[in-house]
């Protein structure tokens, strides 16, 4: 072979290594951009779903603040369908109330069994693990455990998931024999005493009798003793009118009776037992006075309660009450934009309230360092009244102005 075929095979293998080189370098390169654009893809369609989600939560966020009763609804179903709760609560009744600031909760746990297991495993020191029986006293302990860790949990996320909510009324019932149910825990509380204790490293029981919880528990045998409705708190107040779903916890006595097997809408017009009738219309004041209401669930009105009907109208939530020696009430109340206003209240219908009582209700103020007062009256100001509150940053409210409020 000569010098010119040597040159020339060395050149055809010179061109097949540099296209071999050339093809594999574009084979990588190419590669690399799949990967880069699989990559993008991925990077373009996470941050497409979040911005989704992000939008989602946006618009719940302001159903939840606008009080959206079928996205309160949504939530709380959202809630009980979380592990935890799925584990603990059996039955779950709720009424949302009073512009979807009230939240009262039926809460049937499920029983012993059910929720704790009756063994526990054992690690012995070779490393065998070997099943041992519970003794009757740790799975009373661990199940009375769950009675109070599924109320305050309750609480904790209905407070942090619907902002509008500022009271909650919660009745826990626990099953015993015969499928009876036994109330055994109720609590009432607000959005503030919950604010107060959220972050105090101190136990759920702790922070449940901060709340002034109702049960009677035995620490020794780890039992709960039944607890009765007419001994729990009447404060729980709803919508004047019953415009409102009545659950079964609904009870009347008397000539009119919702009984515990009826779920009864009183939207849909007027409901006819025992020859009685209810209807959407009818406010709590109407019922006669044979009828006797469920105090857990709805509230008596009687002249004390007045003041919070009045106070709820004006978007005021009482956080704190006093009684004047003057024969006044004095309420330190919240507004919806968290500004603390210092309230007083007088009930006489034939009393002039006079520059002096409103001197009184602002010097309480100063003391207080409460910027905003109002002082409310059946009764009518002076002259000197309303000049002296003009300047002071109070309001008045006359009976004239009550029943237009009302």
């Amino acid at each position: 072979m000569n010098f010119f075929n040597i040159s020339i095979v060395l050149l055809v293998l010179g061109f097949i290594i540099f296209s071999i080189v050339l093809f594999v370098k574009r084979y990588k390169e190419n590669n690399q951009k799949i990967a880069n654009l699989t990559t993008d893809n991925s990077h373009q369609l996470k941050a497409s779903l979040e911005e989704e989600l992000r939008k989602k939560k946006e618009i719940e966020t302001e159903k939840l603040k606008a009080g959206d009763i079928n996205t309160i609804n949504e939530v709380i179903e959202r809630i009980f369908k979380s592990s935890k709760f799925v584990a603990w609560v059996k039955e779950k009744n709720y009424n949302i109330s009073n512009k979807a600031r009230n939240i009262y909760l039926s809460l049937t746990l499920y029983e012993s069994e059910e929720i704790i297991s009756k063994t526990k495993e054992v690690i012995l020191k070779d490393g065998q693990v070997y099943t041992q029986n519970k003794h009757e006293l740790a799975i009373r302990k661990e199940y009375s455990e769950k009675v109070f860790n599924c109320a305050y949990k309750t609480i904790e996320e209905i407070f942090n998931n619907i902002p509008t909510i500022y009271k909650i009324f919660i009745n826990e019932y626990i099953i015993v024999e015969n499928d009876y149910k036994k109330l055994v825990f109720s609590v009432l509380v607000n959005k503030d005493q919950y604010n107060t204790v959220k972050n105090d490293n101190i136990s759920t029981i702790d922070k449940l009798n901060y709340f002034k919880a109702n049960y009677i528990f035995d620490k020794k045998n780890f039992t709960f003793e039944e607890i009765q409705k007419e001994d729990l708190p009447s404060e729980f107040s709803i919508d004047q009118t019953m415009s409102l779903k009545v659950d079964k916890n609904t009870t009347f006595y008397g000539n009119t009776v919702l009984t515990n097997d009826n779920v009864i809408n009183l939207n849909k017009g007027n409901t006819q037992i025992l020859n009685s009738s209810v209807s959407s219309n009818t406010k709590i004041t109407d019922l006669s006075s044979s009828v006797s209401i469920d105090k857990t669930i709805l509230l008596n009105k009687e002249n004390e309660d007045n003041i919070e009907e009045i106070l709820n109208k004006m978007n005021l939530y009482i956080l704190e009450r006093e009684d004047l020696n003057n024969g006044d009430k004095s309420f330190k109340v919240r507004d919806d934009n968290q500004n603390i206003i210092l309230v007083n209240f007088n009930e006489d219908k034939n009393k002039v309230i006079k520059e002096q009582n409103i001197r009184f209700l602002l010097g309480k103020m100063i003391t207080e360092a409460i910027d905003k007062g109002i002082f409310i009256t059946y009764g009518n100001f002076a002259i000197d009244a309303f000049e002296f509150a003009s300047k002071n940053n109070i309001e008045l409210f006359d009976n004239d102005k009550i029943k237009k409020l009302i």
